[in-house]
């Protein structure tokens, strides 16, 4: 058998809400639970388990592959949201994407929304690294920074 990767666990202070957070924006389906785990489940079948802690969560880094219909809706719904969204990790260029590589990319922050949701708990980059020649599959990766005080 090939090795294929399985799972990860993400620290969150409200795991149900960071996994439904995540899946909606991904577009993917409804987190499901497993003991003490809110499981996201992606379509090659590899999980991000989120699991609450009450320590410092650490910053985080996933990558996924999407294609260009995807990389658009997920923008979308970042703007439905109207999440703050910049085209740099100094976020110095708000309202904007950027298009390192050939591709396109941006930051958007998740919010508290049982707290103050105004307040930044999670911190995540898109970024595809260019299309292919035929327009399909883009890398995307969405890179976690965790605040010290959110989930």
């Amino acid at each position: 058998m090939a090795i294929q990767f399985n799972h990860t666990i993400l620290s969150a202070r409200d795991s149900k809400a960071s996994a439904d957070f995540l899946a909606e924006m991904l577009g993917l389906p409804a987190p499901r639970r497993w003991g003490p785990f809110y499981m996201v489940t992606t379509e090659n079948e590899a999980n991000l388990d989120y699991m609450e802690i009450q320590g410092e969560l650490a910053r985080q880094h996933y990558a996924f592959l999407v294609g260009d219909a995807e990389f658009d809706a997920i923008f979308d719904r970042i703007r439905k949201r109207k999440l703050t969204y910049w085209a740099d990790p100094a976020r110095r260029k708000p309202s904007e994407i950027n298009d390192h590589d050939g591709g396109r990319g941006l930051y958007f922050a998740e919010r508290a929304s049982a707290r103050n949701h105004h307040a930044p708990i999670r911190q995540w980059r898109l970024e595809s690294l260019g299309h292919n020649a035929g327009g399909g599959t883009q890398r995307v990766t969405a890179r976690c920074h965790n605040y010290g005080t959110g989930s």
